[in-house]
This record gives structure tokens, C-alpha cells and sequence, in this order.
């Protein structure tokens, strides 16, 4: 009869810590359910700011595309009626222009063309 009563606690014992480990592991489940629920959500959260963020970069880049289109239209459009001067303003201010612009080199009396003679074939004639 002890022996009986001894296999029997024994028997409710072990049953007793298979239920507890049995609850315990359930409530380790659900846990870590519920942790892998908050990070979906938290990926979802993230990916909706993401898919924002992309779109308004789309929309920015489609702006800049229509801008810079409208840009180059408007470039091509131009027309000038002449290149204007070739030179600088600063670029007509050097010396040597000056010396082509002096009122002695655009006299009428001296010929920039004149073919030197013996006496003046190493001399300047301005």
C-alpha cells in the first residue's frame, strides 16, 4: 500500500511539472508572438515612412526634370542677333591694343601696308 501511495505521488508530481513547464512554455509563445507582432508593426511603420519619403523624392526629382526640360527649351529658344563684340572691355584696356589704337597708327598719312625701303626695312613705322 505504501509502495501503491508512493508510485502515485510520484506519478502527480511529474504530471504536476509537465503542466508547469507545459504553461510555461505557452507563456514563453505568446510572448515572443507578441514581440514578433511589434516589430511588424514597427516594420510596417517604417516602410510607410520609407514609401513617403520615396514618393516625395519622386515627385522632387519629377519637378527638377520638368524644370531643367523647360530650362533647356527656353535656352533653345534664344536667339541672338549677333555675337557682339569679341573682345573683352578689360581686354581693349592692354597696351597692346592701345599701341593699334593710337591716333599716329590710324592716321591717313602713314600707310600700315607701305613696303619698307633699304633705309627703313628694320625700323617700325607705326
Amino acid at each position: 500500500a505504501t509502495a501503491a501511495k508512493s508510485a502515485a505521488e510520484s506519478e502527480r508530481r511529474a504530471e504536476q511539472r509537465a503542466k508547469k513547464i507545459e504553461r510555461e512554455a505557452i507563456a514563453r509563445a505568446k510572448e515572443m508572438e507578441a514581440a514578433a507582432r511589434a516589430k511588424a508593426a514597427e516594420a510596417e511603420i517604417r516602410a510607410a515612412k520609407l514609401e513617403a519619403e520615396r514618393e516625395k523624392l519622386a515627385a522632387k526629382l519629377e519637378a527638377t526634370e520638368r524644370a531643367k526640360g523647360a530650362a533647356l527649351s527656353k535656352a533653345a529658344k534664344v536667339r541672338f542677333p549677333h555675337t557682339g563684340p569679341h573682345t573683352t572691355a578689360s581686354a581693349w584696356s592692354t597696351p597692346f591694343l592701345k599701341d593699334f589704337l593710337c591716333p599716329a597708327c590710324l592716321s591717313a598719312h602713314t600707310s600700315l601696308l607701305s613696303i619698307p625701303t633699304h633705309r627703313d626695312a628694320f625700323q617700325l613705322r607705326f
